[in-house]
């Protein structure tokens, strides 16, 4: 038995993932090995808490915690949100955001797009994901992505 307070914490794309295809077969092995002896293996990642939480249950770790979107949302265990932007009233510090972004892009005549002004087809021709997956990028709760 591992000491109690051993933890895995991994960045999920290009580590736990597969680069080129996204999958996770690589690291069942120690997946299945940690899982066994109890040590909690934590995602922490640029993805959103609903691609982390969809990835959490196809890899059987549903429950753990995680954190999201470059460390914006951190969620327990009990799946509160514990820390980052997420503790407050998030959805105003996004639109906040969303307004500064839509303000820096005219006041200096730049030009971006953003995967909140895009619908899930245009993400998943940019990323190569299905639809559901780019529909799940695009549930920003704190950060948002630019091209």
């Amino acid at each position: 038995m591992p000491p109690q307070d051993l933890m895995v914490v991994t960045d999920l794309d290009g580590t736990f993932l597969d680069h080129h295809d996204y999958s996770f077969d690589a690291a069942l092995p120690m997946l299945e090995r940690l899982r066994a002896d109890g040590v909690p293996v934590v995602f922490c990642s640029s993805k959103t808490r609903a691609e982390i939480t969809a990835l959490q249950r196809r890899t059987g770790l549903d429950g753990q915690a995680f954190v999201a979107e470059n460390g914006a949302i951190v969620v327990g265990p009990d799946g509160k949100v514990t820390t980052g932007a997420g503790a407050g009233p998030a959805d105003a510090d996004l639109a906040r955001l969303r307004t500064a972004l839509d303000h820096t892009r005219s006041d200096l005549d730049l030009h971006f797009a953003t995967f909140s002004g895009e619908t899930d087809e245009v993400v998943a021709a940019w990323t190569g994901l299905d639809l559901e997956a780019a529909g799940a990028a695009r549930q920003r709760e704190a950060s948002e992505v630019l091209l």
